[in-house]
């Protein structure tokens, strides 16, 4: 049964790192999304400054991108992105609430550095980082206020072979978005703050070696 199992993991292994183009795509649920806030709430009693977390509920993010394998396991790949959570609404304690409805959606294109693990097996482990530009948004109503600027991230996760060229990415990832300020008047609430999107994902996708 081992020698079995062993001969059609062989059948479908990895390839040797040899250099190539290959292609990938990647959706899955971003399970740990916050927005990291620090400033100062003015919701009519006087302003007070300090930092919370403005906690979003599980969205999405989807990927795409295209890849070089420069042997040795080592590759370069641009990548696009796009992720959008739905806002938990922040209970003031008196009967009112800010941010109710709102969403904060993070797009951009990254530059990675990807490291396989040359393991020869129809299992690949891998780790890598990107940065690239990008746009954060704190949006209701479709009514959006776009900022742009670095976005980056580091990832992590294993390829499983379904055949010579084709695999399943099976992946966890940790993206920051573009730190934007959110000014003005917000359900009533007057607010000067700092914000930092975050979100850890967990992607599915495929891979294809050309």
């Amino acid at each position: 049964m081992a020698a079995a199992a062993a001969s059609a993991m062989a059948l479908v292994a990895m390839p040797a790192a040899a250099q190539g183009w290959y292609a990938e795509a990647n959706l899955g649920p971003n399970l740990d999304a916050k927005v990291k806030l620090s400033g100062t709430v003015d919701d009519g009693s006087g302003p007070e400054s300090g930092s919370a977390d403005l906690k979003l509920k599980k969205g999405w993010l989807l990927s795409g991108l295209v890849g070089r394998n420069l042997g040795s396991g080592v590759s370069i790949e641009g990548e696009g992105l796009v992720s959008r959570n739905k806002v938990r609404a922040v209970d003031l304690g008196d009967g009112t609430s800010a941010f109710g409805g709102y969403r904060v959606t993070t797009a951009g294109v990254l530059a990675n550095v990807v490291y396989t693990v040359p393991t020869g097996m129809g299992v690949a482990p891998y780790i890598g980082a990107g940065i690239g530009w990008g746009d954060s948004s704190l949006d209701k109503d479709a009514q959006y206020d776009d900022v742009t600027g670095t976005i980056w991230q580091v990832k992590a996760g294993a390829k499983v072979a379904l055949s010579p060229k084709a695999s399943v990415n099976v992946g966890v990832r940790y993206v920051e978005g573009v730190k934007f300020k959110i000014q003005g008047e917000q359900d009533g609430v007057s607010v000067n703050l700092k914000a930092k999107p975050q979100q850890t994902a967990v992607t599915v996708g495929i891979h294809y070696d050309f």
